[in-house]
């Protein structure tokens, strides 16, 4: 790509970027819950119960970040903590019914939206968009994990 075509497809990032903004702000405050709490709450109602460890890989969020949003969505009575029944370090979060009824809402909410919007876009364009931005999100997470490969191998250096 030439430098005009890569700065016009950053600004239609930014477009997106900032609608996407907007949406989750609308898709959080439904329930009470910040962004980063909303993305614990999405990945645990698919998975049902997850480490910390296992929620700081599949959400790319740093462990000691997550564990304090971890932490206040216990307190709030979203998650529930629970020993490893041959591992007693090892601790399974998940949702309590409050956690599954807000991650519920935030569904429902999500799927009208996003319903509403695919209804904006020609039919025939559907799967080129779910192409489309699965192939970007898979690049960008590629360049990402790389990056942080590569930082922790010089720290450890």
């Amino acid at each position: 790509m030439d430098r005009s075509q890569i700065e016009f497809f950053r600004g239609i990032l930014r477009l997106l970027e900032r609608e996407i903004g907007f949406q989750t702000d609308v898709e959080s405050m439904c329930c009470g819950v910040t962004l980063g709490q909303c993305h614990v709450m999405m990945e645990l109602s698919l998975r049902k119960e997850a480490s910390i460890k296992e929620l700081s890989e599949s959400l790319g969020i740093d462990k000691s970040a997550l564990s304090r949003t971890v932490d206040k969505m216990v307190d709030s009575g979203l998650l529930t903590r629970t020993e490893g029944k041959t591992d007693r370090r090892y601790v399974e979060l998940s949702l309590t019914d409050k956690g599954r009824q807000g991650a519920e809402t935030i569904n429902r909410i999500c799927n009208e939206y996003y319903g509403k919007l695919f209804e904006r876009i020609p039919s025939e364009k559907h799967q080129s968009v779910v192409d489309s931005l699965t192939l970007l999100a898979e690049a960008m997470k590629s360049m990402r994990t790389e990056k942080n490969g590569a930082l922790s191998k010089k720290k450890k250096k």
